[in-house]
């Protein structure tokens, strides 16, 4: 697990900076690394929108399918270029996290949550 503080370098002036700390199993060991997480989570944005119209279409079509709306997910997920992983976040809520994710992220993120400061110091940029 790596902890990753991305931001934007040279922000308007009447806007706050937005600041980014991104939790990643990627390896991250120099600039290659930083730049390939921040690039990942660039692209978070499409692989969401890409489980939102999955899950607007299996919601959709459920009725008429007579399956659960997860089995038409899955299916369709296998034949996408992104295949969803079958975790009922409602589910999810009421369980022990270590059930959940691995438990080295639960060790890092209640670490994280009960030690770190509110916001994480400005670094130079490694442009």
């Amino acid at each position: 697990m790596h902890v990753v503080s991305v931001w934007e370098p040279n922000p308007a002036v009447s806007v706050a900076p937005r600041e980014w700390v991104l939790l990643t199993s990627g390896e991250v060991t120099d600039r290659a690394g930083l730049r390939r997480v921040s690039e990942w989570y660039g692209r978070r944005w499409v692989v969401e929108d890409y489980h939102k119209g999955l899950k607007t279409c299996v919601e959709d079509r459920a009725p008429a399918t007579g399956g659960a709306p997860g089995d038409r997910a899955l299916e369709r997920g296998r034949s996408g270029p992104v295949e969803p992983a079958p975790v009922s976040l409602g589910s999810a809520r009421e369980r022990p996290a270590h059930e959940v994710v691995p438990g080295r992220w639960v060790e890092v993120l209640s670490t994280w949550r009960y030690t770190a400061p509110r916001r994480v110091p400005k670094r130079s940029c490694m442009h």
